[in-house]
């Protein structure tokens, strides 16, 4: 969400998608049970899975490669790392 590039935000009704001007990336937030079981390999975008309280959804992504980066600082992560977002 840091990338100073454009992203659109596509809502369906199983899965949210952004989809990112850069490197024409694709995140999937899977929505309650429309996930699809975890193949146990860490990419870059993680596995997202989500749900709606009113306005907000609550997004929660695991999976992530533990070479992935947060933020510009660049802190060093692991592969238990477990990232809760908010968006509204």
């Amino acid at each position: 969400m840091a990338s100073p590039f454009p992203f659109e935000i596509v809502v369906t009704q199983d899965v949210v998608y952004i989809l990112y001007e850069y490197m024409s990336q694709i995140r999937r937030v899977y929505l309650d049970k429309a996930a699809p079981p975890a193949m146990g390999l860490p990419t870059f975008n993680g596995r997202s899975t989500g749900r709606w309280d009113k306005d907000t959804l609550e997004i929660e992504t695991t999976d992530l490669n533990p070479i992935s980066v947060l933020d510009t600082t660049h802190l060093p992560t692991s592969d238990v790392l477990r990232v809760t977002e908010r968006l509204r």
